[in-house]
């Protein structure tokens, strides 16, 4: 077995993500996923085949961003996250998984997620 070698710890985590490109204002990106762990690396988001053809995610690598905004609310607080695609996996048919690394704007942006998960670590 595979020791998980992460520099910060997983939340296993159930919410809905509103998922958008970098620069588009998520209000005009309507695109719903869910992300099923959180760290303060980053996200794994689950979606379906609507989320890959909205995002462009189906066109060639050279034509698609890996940048990307998303929206989530934790602990009651509305997060908005600039976010680097790290990779992509097909589950089923119709069902893929994103691994996302979190793109920090300032320290202040980093210690206020810090703040919300430290509850879902120390329990």
């Amino acid at each position: 077995m595979f020791a998980d070698n992460r520099v910060h710890p997983r939340v296993t985590i159930n919410l809905t993500a509103q998922i958008g490109m970098y620069g588009v204002p998520l209000e005009e990106q309507p695109v719903l996923a869910t992300i099923t762990n959180i760290s303060m690396g980053g996200i794994t988001v689950q979606g379906e085949q609507a989320l890959v053809r909205s995002l462009r995610l189906d066109q060639a690598e050279s034509q698609r961003s890996s940048e990307f905004m998303v929206g989530f609310c934790l602990d009651g607080e509305n997060m908005q996250c600039h976010c680097r695609l790290v990779h992509v996996r097909r589950l089923s048919q119709d069902n893929y998984e994103w691994g996302m690394r979190f793109v920090y704007q300032s320290a202040a942006a980093k210690l206020h997620l810090a703040a919300l998960l430290d509850c879902y670590l120390s329990s």
